[in-house]
């Protein structure tokens, strides 16, 4: 059996729900075998943004093991998406039958994926800096301007920032001193491949995680911060210091 941790891990969504009926009509092709249950949503513990507006609503389970869940019955359901139409169908990976302290370790279950996927880009950042954005601007570089526009262009933007800390690496001038700017690219496109790639603008403050490739292992024309778990607000500088004592020296 799945422990709680792993199945948080593999969950697209995690929530505590009521049962509230059993439906045999809600079946998608290839799942007929699974029975269905007709869940509302009490709590989100794990998910997009975009499905907190299901808290309180009714969606249907494909039940992982084929069993007839009596009405009321509350439990923490771990999922996968499968439809997003006019319902929200999901398919069950594991269910824990509600008891105390359940919430809390599937919150630092959540917590612990969240900060080995947040370690995994402080290990292939070159540099790690905190400081303030102190100017953006349309990156030109005559080597990419002879380049064809790909469909998928990231439209490279310049963010100069005021350093006032580095975490992780050299951040070294020609001469030796510690740089107190330094300049990283930002995707400017809204692009599919590009939209969650964080954007800057002059007068915010933060931490970037500097990379010598984009999100996709693409080589760059400088150092980049353009994957979603790049960018972090100085609240969490003591948080992201201790995740960096993770690696080896």
């Amino acid at each position: 059996m799945a422990s709680i941790k792993d199945l948080t891990k593999q969950a697209g969504m995690v929530f505590e729900g009521a049962v509230r009926r059993m439906d045999e009509t809600a079946s998608v092709s290839g799942n007929e075998g699974r029975k269905t249950a007709v869940v509302e949503v009490v709590k989100i513990l794990k998910g997009p943004p975009v499905l907190a507006r299901y808290t309180g609503r009714e969606v249907s389970v494909q039940l992982h093991r084929p069993v007839e869940l009596r009405p009321n019955f509350r439990a923490v359901f771990f999922t996968t998406g499968v439809s997003f139409g006019e319902g929200l169908i999901l398919r069950e990976l594991g269910q824990e039958e509600e008891r105390p302290g359940l919430e809390r370790e599937v919150e630092e279950a959540v917590q612990q994926s969240n900060d080995d996927k947040i370690f995994n880009r402080l290990s292939q950042a070159e540099l790690v800096v905190a400081g303030t954005c102190i100017e953006t601007r349309p990156f030109e570089d005559a080597k990419s301007a002879k380049k064809p526009v790909s469909e998928h262009d990231p439209e490279w933007w310049v963010c100069l920032i005021e350093v006032s800390s580095i975490e992780k690496g050299k951040g070294k001038t020609e001469k030796g001193k510690a740089a107190t700017e330094i300049v990283t690219l930002f995707a400017h496109s809204t692009d599919i491949v590009w939209y969650r790639s964080p954007k800057f603008h002059k007068g915010v403050s933060g931490i970037w995680l500097l990379h010598r490739r984009d999100h996709l292992g693409k080589p760059v024309p400088a150092l980049v911060t353009d994957h979603p778990l790049d960018f972090h607000p100085l609240t969490q500088l003591d948080h992201v210091r201790a995740l960096l004592k993770r690696e080896p020296e």
